[in-house]
């Protein structure tokens, strides 16, 4: 099965917590009026901001997987811990929310490219995410989601193309260089 139960509850509790930790950041109002001005937030959050994180993970699982590796989707429940702290105190968010684990197998083609192409899956899915976003940004009923959504996929490609240790970028130099 492509994805079993503990992967899609952790992509549920990815999506929820990512809500809340940039629920408020593309906010037009500074204010909140009522309960449903924070639903409304909270949702239009996990829907703009979540898909950027959850497809960049499933492209690596999908990728990790063609080139027969095993492959199974985490959410990194101390990243969104930290992450809910730091927005709690009024710090800025960095954190990973998620990550996909890969395991080599037998059937796996075990060559430095399958490994830095798995590895820039995540972030070219950004990218390509980025770019489709910016066609809607010519219709003004969806130029302000198009906006965010262009915003978060850019910074996501370019810090995960960032070779810190973590990062899709230092995996991928990683593989280049083994």
């Amino acid at each position: 099965m492509f994805l079993d139960f503990a992967e899609l509850f952790d992509m549920i509790i990815t999506i929820l917590a990512i809500g809340y930790l940039v629920m408020g950041i593309f906010r037009r109002e500074r204010y909140y009026f009522g309960v449903d001005d924070l639903k409304n937030d909270f949702w239009e959050s996990c829907l703009l901001v979540s898909p950027a994180i959850i497809l960049h993970e499933l492209a690596h699982k999908i990728t990790a997987t063609a080139f027969g590796f095993e492959a199974v989707y985490h959410a990194n429940f101390f990243g969104l811990a930290v992450g809910v702290i730091f927005k709690y105190l009024g710090l800025p968010i960095i954190f990973i929310p998620a990550y996909v684990s890969i395991i080599p197998t037998a059937s796996a083609v075990l060559t430095k490219w399958a490994f830095f192409i798995t590895a820039l899956s995540g972030p070219l899915t950004n990218l390509a995410l980025f770019a489709v976003s910016s066609f809607f940004l010519k219709n003004e009923k969806y130029a302000r989601q198009a906006y965010i959504v262009r915003t978060v996929n850019i910074w996501l490609f370019l810090f995960n193309l960032i070779p810190l240790p973590g990062t899709d970028g230092m995996q991928a130099l990683r593989a280049l260089f083994s």
